[in-house]
């Protein structure tokens, strides 16, 4: 197709209302020119971007994750986070017999971690500014049930008045000892009464049927719950499945020789979060898919792996982008077009210790701001040129999230795309015919700054832009 300009509608559409400074070309696109084309190359980043946080579905499935959350942090921005962890204790081979008449050694809770949030992310060199931590160990009193789906909001039943241990630790993650070992976390159960009365009874069931078949043994002790002992300031990620999360008994069988017997968890375990935003700015959520306008939540949105909140972005006068003075509308090819939203400079001093979350995907939303699908799975933007979900990239120089929305941006000025709004998801998304996969084994949060665009440029500097490069052709 053979593109030229009409410089009379060009100069109307140019001092229209919604982009009032443009500025001169960059350059950007040129080279998608063809021969006798005239194509006049404009820049503008003065459309509207309006930002709000919402609050989604937050039952993330979280059954079988590679990691659980243990721990609670009181933040002044997002509240008190607290996350629990449920796991189902299983047999399994190569062990020690336990014989009639064995007799107790220790009962001990091994717990293999590595991620970390809050005070315990202080490096290697500032180990000292770690908080302790402090964990409880409990029984549970409601097992696992087959076919059941545990999400971030679920929970099983616990016997708060049984403590089967305590654990007051520093934090060390990714820390090893002499040998390459991970620094685990250590529960003696022997040590409270309620542990030892439950490894006495373990001992008890020697060469019975319990200590035989997982359906008995699961009926005998249907699992524990790893719960923080108040603010521990710091949210740590189990390892479930690492060959150094166990749960040993060690005893002496009537030989006087030292034995011991390793139990592990089975692949159903699951991570409980629950958040307490009362005293914050996001207060007042009281239903899933609610908005919050960012002139409420002053003038900043907010996203936070594991528990829902997500940043809803909307481009109100988009499908106006085409339209001139008199009405008519404009031939236009969009050479590039990008969103950049800062991160709220007086929040970036926490992310030494409350880190962005690693992924931010782009998907598009509905009108009543939930995730747009089609058959079942979420509308993802995909990065420009590839069938990679399109993701936010953090650039470091401008303290801010850049994604480049080219094609959606000229879908939408076509309508060949609904003007929903976009959806910034702190996540992978799942393959699969369901919600998209929150990261709900991590809590990552990040805090953007919201100022709406002013003619008096007074506040530009720091708010989110689209910025369009773009050739009106004739």
């Amino acid at each position: 197709m053979n593109w030229r300009i009409n410089k009379a509608t060009a100069a109307l559409f140019l001092s229209s209302l919604f982009f009032a400074s443009c500025e001169d070309p960059t350059g950007v696109g040129l080279e998608l020119q063809e021969p006798g084309s005239q194509i006049g190359t404009k820049y503008t980043d003065t459309t509207a971007v309006l930002a709000s946080t919402v609050l989604l579905n937050d039952s993330i499935f979280t059954l079988g994750a590679s990691s659980t959350l243990v721990g609670q942090i009181q933040d002044d921005k997002f509240g008190e986070i607290t996350a629990k962890t449920f796991g189902e204790i299983t047999l399994v081979g190569g062990n020690d017999t336990i014989k009639t008449g064995a007799t107790l050694d220790s009962l001990v809770l091994a717990l293999d971690y590595a991620y970390a949030y809050g005070d315990a992310s202080y490096p290697k060199e500032k180990a000292s500014l770690r908080s302790n931590i402090t964990w409880n160990v409990y029984p549970l009193t409601q097992g696992f049930i087959d076919e059941t789906t545990y999400f971030t909001t679920s929970s099983l039943s616990y016997n708060a008045n049984s403590l089967l241990a305590t654990s007051t630790f520093q934090p060390m993650p990714n820390d090893t000892v002499p040998g390459g070992t991970p620094v685990l976390a250590k529960f003696r159960l022997d040590q409270q009464t309620a542990g030892r009365a439950l490894a006495e009874s373990i001992l008890s069931k020697a060469e019975t049927s319990t200590l035989k078949t997982q359906k008995d043994f699961a009926a005998f002790f249907k699992g524990l719950a790893i719960v923080p002992a108040g603010d521990t300031k710091s949210i740590l990620g189990i390892n479930p499945t690492s060959v150094n999360s166990t749960f040993t008994l060690y005893f002496k069988n009537t030989d006087g020789k030292a034995k011991k017997y390793t139990f592990r968890f089975s692949d159903r375990y699951f991570n409980q979060i629950t958040a307490d935003r009362s005293g914050t700015s996001l207060a007042g959520f009281t239903s899933y898919a609610q908005l919050k306008p960012s002139s409420q939540t002053g003038s900043a949105t907010f996203l936070q792996s594991g528990t829902g909140l997500v940043t809803k972005l909307t481009l109100p006068n988009l499908e106006n982008f085409r339209k001139t003075a008199t009405g008519s509308s404009l031939e236009l090819v969009v050479n590039k077009a990008e969103l950049v939203i800062p991160v709220l400079a007086s929040a970036l001093p926490d992310t030494s210790i409350y880190a962005l979350p690693p992924v931010i995907t782009v998907v598009e939303a509905t009108s009543n701001n939930l995730i747009a699908k089609t058959n079942g799975f979420p509308n993802i933007l995909l990065a420009e040129g590839t069938t990679d979900p399109a993701t936010l990239t953090y650039d470091r120089a401008q303290k801010a999230y850049v994604v480049n929305v080219t094609s959606y941006v000229q879908s939408v000025l076509y309508k060949k795309r609904s003007n929903n709004g976009l959806i910034l998801l702190p996540s992978n998304v799942s393959a699969s015919v369901s919600t998209p996969t929150f990261n709900g084994q991590k809590v990552n949060r990040a805090v953007l700054e919201a100022n709406p665009y002013s003619p008096s440029e007074s506040n530009t500097n720091r708010r989110p832009r689209l910025r369009i490069f773009y050739s009106t052709v004739q």
